[in-house]
Parts: structure tokens; C-alpha cells; sequence
């Protein structure tokens, strides 16, 4: 494994990956727009360098951006993380006329440039070249069929207004080089953008004033039908523009107000307008600002006679009413009328009506199949968006079922689908709203009805086409038991409840009432202590919930609920906000986005999303903290809050990626980076929206010294049920699934940064899946014990190629470790030791001052008393022995030593010699030899340490 700070980097065989892959390889996307002011200038000359989006240090240069000239050529070069490629057709440089937000993608019909690119020196980089030319004046073309692409036929000129070059990604429109290039600005797929000026172009252009608000528009309440005026104005130079805009989901989406260009906007109040929101939108070369939203608050008309016998239609202020509801007869036909509101404008098909023998329900309708009539509503409109409709109905006293029709997802032994309806001894039903089926199967979207008799049923409500309710109106038909419910006004029989949430989390309200024709609810908030009350548009369920950001804290909620024969209101309750938890990492900390397929919108059009510890994909299972697992939102900015179930899909419409984050991980490694990192948390994918949740647990990640390894953990999950999404049975949890390998992972200061194996990984799938396709930029596999699991719950092809468009979000995404410190490498062994021994011979020096005793020695002068001599000793003939050979002697290594064992052998002699009680000759010669030999000694050792 390479130790810091050199990284290493793979290669990926021969094909290259594609840029809107490439994002999510630092775990996250560069901002959308980077300015002039952050861009590095090489030296005195108008180069520009900025980062691309093709892996952590890489960039591009732009060579010129000012003092351009028509038709000039500019070169681009960059340096990039990513394979080389004779025709990086991913990467793209093109001339804008603007910088584009997240989510939308502009076709431009200026030159284009992929460029070429070429191996660098280092492995897993590459050198990108290309050349682009320049334009003063320009007009971006239509659509060209592709609906996704946006502000076409526009025309630009950058000799007044500020143009920019889109550098580092990109793609051909429809997939067809010989169509415009089109620039894409998204959560995957980030842009650069490089302001450039022209010769000759406007002096002041660096110089001139964003737009502000010089007056803010205000809330605006008026009766039903009367006009209500907002007003705004902004300043800047060049002189702003003013657009309106118009939400009715309390803010969560805006759409233009069409025609609304001028500083005051008027709109005719309709019930239904009651809670709409209108924000101001001002304009100019130099960028765009959105003002405050106002409020409109609309005073409903009194009610009129004959609104009591009406029920509710969709929206509030809808309704629909019939002729005759009871005494019916068999083959009766009775008027229908309505009213609407809210939609596009509707034509013939916009409204079913049938008949069925149990109420409307989101998916058992959509299976029970009568043989009854259906038809359409006739729509004319009345203004303001409202619309108006009629027509005629014939009723049964009997229903059958046709069993032998089948339509996509539908079962074949379906318990909602009975033998028939006897509607005088059962109550049977007249569905208004929805879309429907034709008897052959085939759907039908609003715009397509024809009155054609052949309908077969009502569609769920939850179309992403249209979105009305369906009104259940009970028959009572003459002879028969079952009538009409009496009608009531409503009633209260739940209160909602205040609410203390973390900050940015959903902070949700709940009531309930009875009351026939089934009353409507709608919630109100009012922020100054219950005195004026603020209708919240978009909010007409029993339940609501809030946004909870720290300016709500202490904002008071209400429902208002309402049929035709009254209103009343719930108690008044508080939202408290408190603030939202820390997300910042601890300890060893795992961040992760999974791949872009799970940050990606799901074919139901619901968000995948995650959540922290264990989930089955409904609020009350949501949690953005459990144990040491964090979730997080980071923006299409780059900054990061605390994600919620509120924001869970801001993501998929804003921007930027929800980031799970494993803290406090216990790192077990070798100082060469080998070992195991585990964490003790959980969190859940849910996918689908949550219909199809699996939640990964104490995930442990091995690694070896070449940086290869694996991340394991358990699964647990739901299966669910394309005919009823709703239906999920739970799955044994399977332990130690692979989640995925790697092969080259790198350690960089503190940081190991992992790419999960996908290219070129072979999966076995069985005859009853998609089957794996091997072929294409993008083709390859998570493991297989993933891909196994998947299996069950009835994901499995979003794991491996199958050929299809999704394939380039298959592939994992990188994730990084982070807080690691890799334990010091061991001291050496012992053998630096031997260098030590040559101490002894320095260490003496203090005793030898001692040693010159031995010169008062010279005592064996006077052996030559008979007295004394004649006796040797026998252990006088083994003194040689212990002091003939000088290193040897004791005192060699020890001054101490050295001295005793001198004195010793002077004294010790004497002592010897007198007690022989003989005194031979050669004992005397070999006493005396000795005497010397000693002499000799001390002076040499004296000489030494004066030397040492």
C-alpha cells in the first residue's frame, strides 16, 4: 500500500468513464459555478484555471478570456484524473450565453470542442487538448424534439451582455453528434463557467450592478372575485427585469406567472387561490435575485343555496354535484356537474366517471374492474384558471366484473376483484376523478378522451398527469336498504398536537373530522401570536408538514375544515424548533453517496433517499442520527446541513447529494495501512421513495498492504410488490454480504479514498432477471452476493448493466475514510547494540586516579631478605595465570577491578610468601618477574587513559 503523500491512482481499462460519473469520485460535486474572482490568473495574461469535475486536482486552462475577437481560437488544456482516450466525448468545452442553474440543460449552437486526450506520465492521469473558437454573437436553437432541454431560440450578444465558456462536461442532445451540443448543469454532471470578453465590447461591462429590490411585494388579502395587486421594483445597471411568479404548495415549487412582466402583478382571487404565494423575479446580464413571497388571502363568498347537496372535488373550493342521488332506478340517468380548479387547462377526458360497487381505494379501485359504463366530463372554462363541466351518467341496480380483462401489473387471482355488485343490497358508489383504462388495457392520459364508452376504470389519484382526488358518492337506488349518509357539518375528533423538531427536520400536524359531504381541510399559520392567520397553500390533507427552520420556532398552526353545510376550526398549536444536530465527523468517519442511481429520482417519480439506523421507509422510521451514523445534506454549494424527511428529495430537484456518514469506527491497521476499520452503525437505502427500503449494518472494511480489500456487512430489507407498492414483506437479514471490493485504495494525510470495483465485474443472473449486458461505456457489476440479495428484494438490475439508460448510474460511487493515524512502523532490533560495546573503554575515565598506589609496589626490593624469600607460595604459581596476559586482568574493562585486583595481588603475595615457610630461588625470581610485570602494567593503563 502507498503511504502518504504520494497517492495512487487506477486505471480503468481502456474505456473512459464518463465525467457524469466521474463526480461522485471525491464524494460530492464541485459547485455549479465557479467566478472569475476564484479562478487563478497566470501571470499577467488572461488564462484561467479552474477545477474540473474529472477527479480530486484536476483542472483546466483556458488560454485567452479577455480581448477576444470574433471567430478567434482559444486552446483548453487540462490535466485529468481519468483514463486517456483518443475521444473524450464526455468531457466538452462550448460558448454560453449565461450560467445555467442545477437541473437545467441549454442546447448551444456555437462550436463545440471534445478535444483529444493522451496518457500522462503518471498512471490514472491524463492530458486533455482541444481548441475552441469564439463568437461575439450567437442564437441558441430550438429543442430539437428533446423536451428535458430548455431556453431555446435565444439570441446572444456578447459585446453587451457576459458570456461564458462551459468548460469540463457536457453531452450531445438526443445522443446524436450530429445534433447541438447541450450543457448540462446537475448533480452529476457539473460545469465550470468561465466568464469571457470581447474587444471592443461594453467598457462597463465588469462594472455593473446586480439587481436589487428597491420594494418588496407584500401580502395582499381580498375578497373571493375581487382584484388582489401585488407590487415590486428593483434597481441595477443595466435595468432589471421584473417576472412573476406563483406557487401553490407553500413554496416548495414556483412557476411563472404567464404574461405577469411588469412591476405590478393583478390576479383575480378565487376560493382557490386562498394561501397562493407571488414572488418577484428581477433580472440582468449580471445575474438574477428572487424577492420575499407575499401571501394572498382570499375571503370566501357566503355560501349559496343548494351548496349543501355538493362534495368536494380535488382542490378546495372544487366540488361536484348530482342531479339525484337516491330513489334511483335501474338504467336512470342523472345530470353531473362541477367545478374545478388548479390544473392545466382541461379538455374532454380530464374527469372520469363510473360506477363501482365498493369506494374509490389508491390500488384496490385500480384492480376491481365493473362492466358498468364510463364516461367523461365536458369541461368549459370560466377564467382564472377555473373550469366548469357537465354531463350525464346512466346507474345499474347491478354490477358485474369483467374477469377477462388484464391490464399491466394486475394479478391473476386478485381477492379485490369479486364475482359482482347487487347495489339494492349493498351500497354501491359513483367515482368521480382520476384517469382510467381503456377495456383493452391501454391507459389513458388527460387530453385523450373522446367520450368513449369503452372505459373500464378509474386510475389511482396519485397520477403524476393530474392531480384530483376521487369523490366516492353513494346510490340508494328504490327497493333498496342502503341510502345517501345524512348529511352533517363537520366535526372535530382529533386535535393536532405542538411539535418539537430539530431544525430542517419535517415537523408534522395531524387532525381528523367527520362530517358528509366529507369536509375539506385546510392549514393556516400565523406568526404573530394568533391575531392574523395565513392560509399555507398546498396544504389540504388531514396531516401537513412543516418545514421546521429556526424563524419558524414559535410559529402557531390550525386546520380549517369545512364542507358545504359549515367550518370550523382546530385548536391553535406551536411549532418549536430547536437546533439541528451535529453533523460534523468523529473519530474514523466513512462518507459515502452510494452511486448515482441512489441519489437519483426513481421511475414512481419519488426521491431515493436515505435514512439513519434501520427503516421501513415510512416517516415515523425516518431518523437523519442513529447511534454513530449521521445523514447529510450537502448542496449543489457545497455546504452541508443536516438532512430530514422534509428535504429528503431536494437532492433530485436542487442539486447536490445526501451523504451517509459512519463515525467512530474502531481502526485496527499495521503501520503499512493493513487491517480492518469496522463501525457499529446502520443506515437505510430507501428506495423507490420507500417502498422498497434495505438497511446495511456494522459495515468492516479489510485492506491489505497493496490497497486492495472488500467492505462487508449485514442486509436486511422489504420486498416489494410492483401491483401494490404499498405491500412489503420483510427479508431475513443475510450477515457478511460484500457490499463491495476494491484494488488500489490510498492513504493521503489521514484519508484513505476507496473507488469500489464496477467496470468489467461479471454477475450470474438466473433466467427469471434481466440478464447482465457486457457490452458498452458502462458495463459491470457490484458483487455478487449484493446483486444476490438485490434479487429479493426486487432490485436487482439497478446493481448491474442491463443495457438500458440507467446503466452509467449503476456504478459505486468513491468513498473516503477519514481521521485514520496509522501506527508508527517498529523500532529496529538489537543490532544497532554492538556499537555500545567500545563504552567501557571511554567509561574509566574517572577512576584511574587511583592506580598510582600501585607505584609504592617497589617494596620486592627488598626481597633479598633471606628471611622472606626462601618460602614460595603455591598459589604463587598461578598468578601468572590471572595476570601474565594484561587483557585478560579484570580491571581491563573495570578501573575498579583493576585497582583491587593490584592491590590484592601485592598484599596477597605477602601474605602467601609468609606463610610458606620456604624461599626458593626461582620463587623469588618469579615473585620479582611478576612485581614488574605489574609495574608495567599500571604504567601502560596509566598511558591509555591519558591517550583515551
Amino acid at each position: 500500500m502507498k503511504r502518504p503523500p504520494i497517492p495512487t491512482h487506477r486505471r480503468r481499462g481502456a474505456a473512459l468513464v464518463a465525467v457524469a460519473a466521474a463526480a461522485f469520485l471525491v464524494g460530492g460535486a464541485l459547485p455549479a459555478t465557479v467566478g472569475a474572482e476564484s479562478a487563478r490568473a497566470a501571470g499577467a495574461s488572461s488564462s484561467v484555471t479552474v477545477p474540473a469535475n474529472v477527479g480530486e486536482g484536476s483542472t483546466f486552462t483556458v488560454s485567452k478570456t479577455t480581448g477576444l475577437i470574433d471567430g478567434e481560437v482559444i486552446t483548453i488544456t487540462g490535466r485529468i484524473q481519468e483514463p486517456a482516450s483518443d475521444t473524450p466525448s464526455s468531457v466538452g468545452f462550448a460558448q454560453t450565453g449565461t450560467t445555467y442553474p442545477s437541473s437545467v440543460i441549454q442546447i448551444t449552437d456555437t462550436p463545440v470542442s471534445t478535444g483529444s486526450s493522451v496518457p500522462d506520465s503518471e498512471e490514472g492521469w491524463s492530458l486533455v487538448t482541444a481548441e475552441l473558437t469564439v463568437h461575439t454573437a450567437f442564437t441558441t436553437p430550438d429543442d430539437q424534439g428533446n423536451p428535458s432541454v430548455s431556453f431555446g431560440d435565444t439570441d446572444y450578444d456578447c459585446l453587451v451582455q457576459q458570456c461564458f465558456l462551459a468548460v469540463g462536461n457536457g453531452h450531445w442532445a438526443g445522443g446524436d453528434q450530429g445534433l447541438p451540443f447541450a450543457v448540462a448543469n446537475l448533480p452529476w454532471n457539473v460545469v465550470n463557467w468561465v466568464p469571457i470578453s470581447f474587444a471592443g465590447g461594453n467598457p462597463e461591462l465588469t462594472r455593473d450592478q446586480a439587481p436589487v429590490f428597491a420594494q418588496q411585494p407584500s401580502a395582499v388579502s381580498v375578497d373571493q372575485g375581487e382584484q388582489a395587486v401585488f407590487t415590486a421594483s428593483a434597481i441595477g445597471l443595466p435595468a432589471p427585469s421584473i417576472r412573476w411568479q406563483t406557487s401553490a404548495d407553500d413554496g416548495a415549487s414556483w412557476t411563472d406567472v404567464p404574461d405577469a412582466t411588469d412591476p405590478t402583478l393583478s390576479v383575480t382571487a378565487s376560493a382557490t387561490d386562498d394561501g397562493r404565494l407571488y414572488q418577484a423575479v428581477a433580472s440582468s446580464r449580471q445575474g438574477e435575485i428572487v424577492s420575499n413571497a407575499a401571501a394572498l388571502t382570499v375571503v370566501a363568498a357566503p355560501a349559496q343555496p343548494g351548496d349543501e347537496l355538493r362534495d368536494p372535488l380535488g382542490t378546495v373550493g372544487s366540488w361536484v354535484q348530482l342531479s339525484q342521488s337516491t330513489d334511483l332506478a335501474d338504467g336512470q340517468t342523472i345530470s353531473i356537474e362541477a367545478e374545478y380548479s388548479g390544473i392545466p387547462a382541461p379538455v374532454s377526458g380530464a374527469i372520469i366517471v363510473s360506477q363501482a360497487g365498493i369506494p374509490f381505494d389508491m390500488f384496490a379501485m385500480s384492480r376491481m374492474v365493473t362492466e358498468s359504463q364510463a364516461v367523461w366530463l365536458d369541461w368549459e372554462p370560466l377564467g382564472n384558471d377555473r373550469w366548469h363541466a357537465t354531463g350525464e351518467y346512466s346507474v345499474r341496480s347491478a354490477l358485474a366484473n369483467d374477469r377477462d380483462y388484464e391490464y399491466e401489473f394486475q394479478q391473476e387471482d386478485n381477492a379485490l376483484k369479486p364475482e359482482g355488485f347487487d347495489c339494492l343490497s349493498q351500497q354501491c358508489y359513483l367515482e368521480i376523478g382520476g384517469q382510467g383504462y381503456r377495456t383493452d388495457g391501454t391507459f389513458i392520459l388527460p387530453g385523450e378522451g373522446d367520450g368513449d364508452s369503452e372505459l373500464a376504470h378509474l386510475m389511482p389519484v396519485r397520477s403524476i398527469y393530474d392531480p384530483s382526488n376521487t369523490v366516492s358518492i353513494p346510490l340508494g337506488f328504490a327497493g333498496g336498504g342502503f341510502e345517501p349518509a345524512e348529511r352533517s357539518a363537520p366535526a372535530i375528533t382529533q386535535q393536532p398536537v405542538g411539535v418539537s423538531v430539530e431544525e430542517n427536520f419535517g415537523a408534522t400536524f395531524n387532525t381528523a373530522a367527520t362530517g358528509y359531504p366529507a369536509p375539506a381541510y385546510t392549514w393556516q399559520r400565523s406568526v404573530d401570536g394568533g391575531r392574523t392567520w395565513t392560509t399555507i397553500g398546498g396544504a389540504t390533507a388531514a396531516e401537513y408538514t412543516a418545514t421546521a427552520t429556526l424563524d419558524r420556532n414559535g410559529t402557531q398552526y390550525r386546520a380549517r375544515i369545512s364542507n358545504a353545510l359549515g367550518t370550523v376550526f382546530t385548536d391553535a398549536v406551536v411549532l418549536t424548533v430547536t437546533d439541528a444536530p451535529d453533523i460534523a465527523p468523529k473519530g474514523v468517519s466513512l462518507d459515502w453517496t452510494g452511486s448515482a442511481e441512489m441519489q437519483a429520482m426513481s421511475p414512481a417519480r419519488t426521491a431515493n433517499y436515505f435514512s439513519a439506523g434501520s427503516s421501513d421507509g415510512t416517516q415515523a422510521g425516518y431518523a437523519n442520527v442513529a447511534d454513530d451514523t449521521v445523514i447529510v445534506r450537502r448542496t449543489a454549494a457545497g455546504t452541508e446541513q443536516a438532512a430530514s424527511y422534509a428535504n429528503r428529495e431536494l437532492h433530485t430537484k436542487e442539486g447536490g447529494t445526501q451523504i451517509v456518514r459512519l463515525q467512530n469506527g474502531t481502526a485496527e491497521l499495521d503501520s503499512d495501512g493493513a487491517g480492518t476499520i469496522s463501525w457499529d452503525s446502520s443506515w437505510t437505502v430507501n428506495f423507490y421513495g420507500g417502498y422498497v427500503p434495505f438497511t446495511i449494518s456494522d459495515p468492516v472494511l479489510s485492506i491489505d498492504a497493496s490497497g486492495a480489500g472488500t467492505l462487508t456487512a449485514d442486509v436486511a430489507g422489504y420486498a416489494a410488490s410492483m401491483d401494490d407498492p404499498t405491500v412489503k414483506t420483510p427479508l431475513e437479514p443475510v450477515p457478511d454480504v460484500v457490499v463491495s471490493t476494491f484494488s488500489d485504495a490510498s492513504y493521503a494525510d489521514g484519508t484513505l479514498t476507496v473507488q469500489p470495483d464496477y467496470a468489467g465485474v461479471e454477475v450470474e443472473v438466473d433466467s427469471t432477471h434481466a440478464p447482465q449486458v457486457r457490452t458498452g461505456a458502462f458495463w459491470g457489476s457490484w458483487p455478487q452476493s449484493w446483486v444476490d440479495f438485490q434479487f429479493s428484494t426486487g432490485l436487482s438490475s439497478y446493481w448491474y448493466s442491463s443495457g438500458g439508460s440507467a446503466d452509467a448510474a449503476k456504478p459505486a460511487s468513491s468513498f473516503r475514510v477519514s481521521g485514520i493515524v496509522l501506527p508508527d512502523a517498529p523500532e529496529p532490533t538489537a543490532t544497532p547494540e554492538p556499537t555500545a560495546t567500545p563504552e567501557p573503554s571511554v567509561t574509566p575515565t574517572p577512576e584511574p586516579t587511583a592506580t598510582p598506589e600501585p607505584t609504592e609496589t617497589p617494596e620486592p626490593t627488598a626481597t633479598p631478605e633471606p628471611s622472606v624469600t626462601p618460602e614460595p607460595s603455591p598459589t604463587a604459581s598461578a598468578v601468572p595465570t590471572g595476570t601474565g596476559t594484561p587483557t585478560a586482568a579484570p580491571g581491563a574493562g573495570d578501573p575498579a577491578g583493576s585497582d583491587g585486583d593490584a592491590g590484592t595481588a601485592s598484599s596477597g603475595s605477602g601474605g602467601d610468601l609468609a606463610s610458606t615457610g620456604s624461599a626458593p630461588l626461582a620463587g623469588i625470581l618469579i615473585a620479582v618477574v611478576l612485581l614488574a610485570a605489574g609495574a608495567g602494567l599500571v604504567v601502560r593503563r596509566r598511558e591509555t587513559i591519558r591517550r583515551g
